[in-house]
């Protein structure tokens, strides 16, 4: 064997680290749980999308981002390395004109320059919001913290790891209501340390049930879901010649008095029962006076029934 095969086979070793299942369907869940936490930051829900995934050394993946960017650097425990958050640009200047009420479409051209104050402030925010969605895609497998380290503007001032360490690099387009931006996730293997045996274990199906499991993540994402209320005043039979005979304008007696209880149905599911009245502005409301299911097992049925 040649002396340049042996390096050959060496340097493929570095930058195609071992498989880690259990890693790939954690960066698969922070695709899916990412744009909720948008929703919440922006009241708007984007679309994402995973441009790529990449295998290759640090060094290599600091070369490829933008330069300006904003890259939010934290502590990972109990692992012993760090992640790297990289906001681009175009994610930045996006989010920060929707926040100051910027009108749809496609954002000017931007020149590289240093971020001002707000946008760094602003660029911050986002690496967080992103940070703390890896934190709790991985906290579904394993207890982990996340500690802020530092912020660099400049790739090539990062220092993340040694030079040729093997790292992934996953990058994700989102789209904001017609704006487009991306940001990626720099993470050294070597950062996982201890850790890594569980992220290289086979992973079989999907959470369990119970706290944390598969019935809390689908709360969380039925929780946001927007449903009908229909207020049901009262139940009266008539025959078919009756409604035949009804004209516009004729008021029909539904023998309801304003002491009755009216109910209250979601999706044709009974959920309240309430008292008629009319606010100060005028407008005819419905206050609560009773709940007929519990919020758990309305997330519940939602979730074992659609």
């Amino acid at each position: 064997m040649t002396l340049h095969l042996e390096e050959e086979i060496i340097r493929h070793a570095r930058e195609n680290p071992q498989q880690l299942p259990t890693l790939d369907m954690i960066l698969d869940r922070f695709a899916i749980a990412l744009p909720l936490a948008f929703k919440s930051f922006l009241s708007i829900l984007p679309e994402i999308e995973e441009k790529s995934r990449q295998d290759m050394r640090c060094d290599v993946a600091v070369e490829t981002l933008p330069q300006p960017c904003l890259i939010s650097v934290v502590k990972a425990h109990p692992w012993t390395g760090r992640v790297a958050c990289v906001v681009e640009p175009d994610l930045l200047f996006s989010v920060l004109e929707l926040m100051l009420g910027g009108s749809k479409g496609k954002p000017g051209d931007w020149k590289p320059r240093s971020f001002t104050a707000i946008e760094r402030s602003i660029g911050m925010k986002v690496a967080e919001l992103v940070l703390n969605v890896v934190q709790n895609c991985f906290g579904h497998v394993l207890e982990t913290t996340f500690e802020h380290d530092l912020v660099e503007t400049m790739p090539k001032a990062l220092v993340l790891a040694q030079p040729g360490t093997p790292s992934f690099l996953a990058r994700y387009a989102i789209d904001l209501d017609g704006r487009r931006g991306h940001v990626s996730l720099l993470i050294p293997y070597g950062s996982f340390g201890e850790v890594r045996g569980i992220l290289a274990a086979p992973f079989h199906g999907g959470l369990e049930e119970g706290p944390g499991g598969w019935d809390s993540e689908m709360g969380q994402t039925i929780a946001d879901a927007e449903l009908k209320l229909t207020a049901v005043l009262t139940h009266i039979r008539v025959s078919l010649s009756e409604v035949l005979a009804w004209q516009k304008g004729q008021v029909i007696d539904l023998g309801v008095t304003p002491e009755e209880p009216i109910t209250g149905t979601v999706n044709g599911t009974p959920a309240l029962r309430g008292a008629f009245g009319h606010r100060a502005n005028g407008s005819l409301a419905l206050r609560v006076t009773e709940r007929l299911v519990t919020s758990e097992e309305a997330l519940k049925h939602v979730s074992r029934t659609d």
